[in-house]
């Protein structure tokens, strides 16, 4: 990861991680990413599963990121504002999608569960809406061992989860 996200801020290239999502906060001040392996001089090292970072991006080159615990995070965003944080991890026995709040120092706190799918009906890689309302991400609806991938929606304070009937592996937002 190598980013220019404030004017005066230039975050150090992490070349140790291979990251797979990857948010911005609104405030630019926040850059949050995935991961699950990570590579030092000796080779690489898949991790039990993926955990999510964030890097203060005003720390400038020296910012180390502050990982949390692993839950198999599958996606992350933010929302409306810079300290509203959207992803999916297995605190609750699946993946759902769950939302926290960014303290100074780039911890999470106040977890707040939005999603609670059936068992072996998993959520995934949310993207929240440009005005912070609403929050798209992806259902498997097939309970069995295999993987039918549906888009979803669910208000970013957890109310209304409703399915809008079309395939999605990663659905983005357009315009709001």
């Amino acid at each position: 990861l190598l980013m220019t996200l404030n004017p005066n801020a230039r975050v150090a290239s992490r070349g140790n991680v291979v990251a797979d999502a990857i948010a911005v906060s609104p405030d630019r001040r926040w850059l949050a990413y995935t991961h699950r392996i990570y590579c030092d001089a000796v080779g690489s090292v898949l991790l039990t599963s993926n955990h999510v970072c964030l890097l203060d991006t005003l720390a400038g080159p020296a910012a180390t990121p502050v990982c949390q615990d692993s839950a198999n995070v599958l996606g992350v965003d933010f929302g409306g504002s810079g300290n509203v944080i959207c992803f999916s991890a297995d605190y609750s026995g699946q993946n759902e999608i769950w939302r926290a709040s960014v303290t100074q120092a780039g911890q999470l706190v106040n977890f707040a569960q939005l999603t609670r799918g059936s068992a072996g009906q998993p959520s995934s890689y949310p993207r929240v809406s440009s005005d912070g309302s609403w929050v798209i991400f992806s259902r498997d609806v097939d309970a069995g061992p295999g993987e039918n991938l549906q888009a979803h929606v669910v208000r970013l304070d957890g109310d209304g989860v409703l399915g809008l009937g079309f395939a999605a592996r990663r659905p983005v937002w357009s315009g709001g």
